[in-house]
């Protein structure tokens, strides 16, 4: 068993290029600790083309084999409870195809039928109202060897779903509390492969249990997990779907004492005495939970490697310390709040991948040799970064950053340099030693040079975003009853256009008459903050609609404004249809509800030009504003 846990760890620990090429070639036959069927699929040969493909009456898309045997393919109905068929034109059923209920919002509960054999890991993904799934006698594998590389050992559910059950005459399956579970049928191992998302609160694995995958507990619910004496074998989360999500509400691993190759320690799950032929033997942390709320961790000194996907995507996690562990494949990708990274040994790519607040990264340990991996930071915060000597390597795109950095010191003279973001040119200031190779890299590259000790560019750059740099496609609209929503362009005090990605722009009082505001919220390493500025949505215009004669006196009525968007009108008359000031009179109108007015004491035998606009009393900026309409059409009437 030893010899095969190595096999698994060693194709699990495999670039993806690599585990995609051993997927392809490696079949384990022997013991292995997951089974054949399920890891790998049973049969190597590839299933022949479809000869026949329909729909039922009730929604059932299939293809028949040219053995006869039918695969559903996708179900579109509205059926709570769904039944899948187990014949279709009198042939049997034997296969749940990829994707097959995806995304159905109906089904409830899915029974799987005798007639069915395999059972795709997709095919109930994203049903987000699915609670149950009942499996027939028959079925002895969940998904097949394409799944492995591609969405590896996760059956994909939605957060609501609650429990399997499995018919008590099938070999392969099992059900205990709603959790999933195999028998290995060479070896008679039991392992735990899917627990429902929708269970909460503290998990006992049984006892007898042989293996655990941690993506068994995909967006699992459950703050605590316990593992029996009996477990040999736990896999560690993989996430390479970077749309999807791995999470889980899981703060605490425990462990009997009395197992032999796993333990627990504050928290986070370890395996001891772990070894490879790459790494010297230590014990080897598998897991930090991702709602441990600590805000900084030193991983500790016996580690010898910290697993691929350790802390990925962990929401509070602010600095962290590793003494002496190698860090594999996207062990902190997406950390949010991390903010610095003690280090002392080399990385794998992607390792620091996605930690936007990333600043500080610091190089411990100079007799070991380093290498910074493709992707390392790629899309991290720093701004800055000293390499020491014992950096022997930069592979390519390693600082692949969304805002290149201000400058990078190489400290080793020697030190190989594959490539530096294309994005860097004319914008990184390398530092290194006369005649090194990073001296000789900058030329050919075009990148500025600068000797060790020289000043350094201004790091800093608070300021370089203010609100005279935000500006809106319009900053005045006339009201309509509709929300306003202006673009918006971010630039620098520099002149450059801030990428949109870096921003977030909200909007608020953008539908009614009154000043509305524009939110531009900055997350990012190179500008951070809220940024507000305002715009203003002006009354409509107003129409007269009818405007008579008295004796010595006019009347006007007029429409167009819902009183709710004004607080008054302004009325001009004159006997010029210039209006000039010098001949032009205004009556305010201080209701508004108001539709009519008269105006008297006016000359006889004289031809008088009325208009009309609403207003709104306003705080603008918190000082008092009055925001006017447009003018009406005039209108003249003679006395």
């Amino acid at each position: 068993m030893t010899d095969v846990l190595a096999n698994l760890n060693y194709f699990t620990s495999l670039g993806r290029e690599e585990r995609s090429f051993h997927e392809k070639m490696v079949i384990v036959t022997y013991g292995i600790i997951f089974p054949v069927g399920w890891v790998l699929g049973t049969d190597i040969t590839e299933v022949s083309a479809a000869s026949k493909t329909g729909t039922t009456s009730d929604g059932f898309s299939y293809k028949i084999s040219k053995d006869n045997t039918v695969e559903i393919t996708k179900y579109k109905g509205k059926r709570k409870k769904l039944e899948f068929p187990d014949k279709i034109k009198g042939k049997k059923v034997t296969k749940i195809g990829k994707a097959a209920v995806k995304g159905n919002k109906y089904v409830t509960s899915i029974k799987v039928p005798d007639s069915v054999k395999t059972v795709e890991i997709s095919a109930f993904e994203n049903c987000k109202n699915l609670t149950i799934i009942r499996l027939g006698k028959s079925v002895k594998e969940i998904g097949t060897k394409e799944d492995v590389y591609k969405n590896p050992y996760s059956i994909e559910l939605g957060k609501k779903f609650k429990a399997f059950e499995v018919s008590p005459l099938n070999k392969a399956f099992y059900a205990k509390d709603g959790v999933l579970f195999e028998r290995d049928k060479i070896s008679g191992e039991l392992y735990l492969l899917r627990c429902p998302p929708a269970k909460k609160g503290t998990y006992q694995v049984p006892e007898g249990i042989s293996s655990v995958m941690l993506l068994a507990f995909k967006d699992s619910q459950l703050s605590t997990i316990i593992f029996p004496a009996s477990v040999k074998g736990i896999i560690h989360f993989f996430c390479y779907d970077r749309e999807g999500s791995c999470e889980s509400k899981i703060a605490e691993y425990k462990v009997d004492e009395a197992n032999e190759k796993y333990y627990a320690k504050d928290g986070g799950l370890f395996e001891k005495a772990y070894e490879d032929y790459d790494y010297p033997k230590g014990d080897k942390l598998i897991h930090y939970p991702p709602e441990k709320r600590d805000v900084s961790y030193q991983v500790p000194e016996n580690i010898v490697k910290v697993e691929e996907c350790a802390f990925e995507k962990h929401k509070y996690l602010e600095e962290v310390e590793i003494p002496n562990a190698y860090i594999m494949y996207d062990a902190f990708q997406g950390c949010k709040k991390l903010k610095k990274a003690v280090l002392s040994e080399e990385m794998a790519d992607g390792a620091f991948a996605r930690c936007e607040k990333l600043t500080g990264v610091e190089f411990r340990n100079q007799d070991k040799k380093i290498t910074i991996s493709e992707d390392a930071f790629r899309g991290s915060g720093l701004k800055s970064i000293i390499l020491p000597e014992n950096v022997t390597v930069i592979e390519k795109m390693a600082f692949n950053q969304y805002q290149p950095l201000k400058w990078i010191e190489i400290r080793n003279k020697d030190c190989h340099i594959d490539m530096l973001d294309a994005g860097m040119r004319n914008k990184t200031v390398i530092y290194g030693y006369p005649d090194s190779t990073a001296e000789k890299f900058a030329k050919k590259a075009g990148q500025k040079f600068r000797v060790i000790g020289e000043p350094r560019p201004e790091e800093d750059f608070s300021g370089t975003v203010t609100r005279d740099t935000i500006k809106l496609s319009q900053t005045s609209y006339t009201y309509d009853g509709k929300e306003k929503k202006p673009k918006v362009v971010v630039k620098d005090k520099f002149g450059n256009k801030v990428k949109d990605y870096y921003y977030k722009v909200t909007y608020k009082n953008n539908k009614n008459v009154g000043e509305a505001v524009v939110r531009v919220k900055f997350d990012n390493y190179a500008y951070a903050g809220t940024i507000q500025t305002t715009f203003v949505i002006k009354p409509p215009k107003s129409r007269i609609t009818k405007l008579t004669s008295g004796k010595n006196d006019i009347t006007l009525q007029w429409s167009g404004v819902k009183p709710s968007q004004i607080s008054g009108y302004e009325i001009q008359y004159a006997t010029s249809d210039e209006f000039k000031k010098e001949n032009t009179q205004t009556v305010q109108v201080n209701k508004r509800d108001a539709a009519k007015k008269q105006i008297k004491n006016l000359e006889q035998k004289k031809t008088y030009y009325v208009r009309i606009r609403s207003y709104k009393n306003i705080k603008r900026e918190g000082k008092p504003e009055r925001l006017y309409s447009k003018w009406s059409d005039k209108k003249k009437v003679k006395i």
